[in-house]
């Protein structure tokens, strides 16, 4: 074979602008995606606030009492459900990059016959 066939070109370059649609498909679902990201982020910045605020005022209630009062029963509890909100993870999520989809130009990019 010298060259590619006309049957060949063309479904070179049918498979290329698949591609090509295809890849921006992705990248359009995967901006969309990171805007639902941006938003989910944004109200896990606000549970953490909140998570702060309550560790604080617990914090208070804590400062209020005597000396040993957290080796009491009571005391023990208080501290408990202080370490179960300290210890709520409010971990943002990462954005996702967009892939290398440069396979349609490296496939348009070939040459249809040998370079001479």
């Amino acid at each position: 074979m010298t060259e590619l066939s006309r049957q060949r070109s063309i479904r070179r370059d049918a498979l290329v602008a698949k591609l090509r649609e295809l890849a921006g498909e992705i990248n359009n679902k995967i901006r969309e995606a990171n805007e639902f990201i941006e938003k989910y982020n944004m109200i896990a910045s606000q549970a953490e606030r909140l998570r702060e605020e309550i560790v604080g005022e617990i914090d208070l209630e804590i400062e209020k009492h005597a000396d040993g009062w957290l080796d009491t029963k009571e005391g023990q509890v208080v501290d408990e459900w202080r370490a179960d909100w300290e210890g709520l993870d409010c971990e943002l999520a990462y954005e996702i990059a967009e892939p290398d989809l440069s396979l349609p130009d490296n496939l348009e990019g070939l040459p249809k016959a040998p370079r001479r």
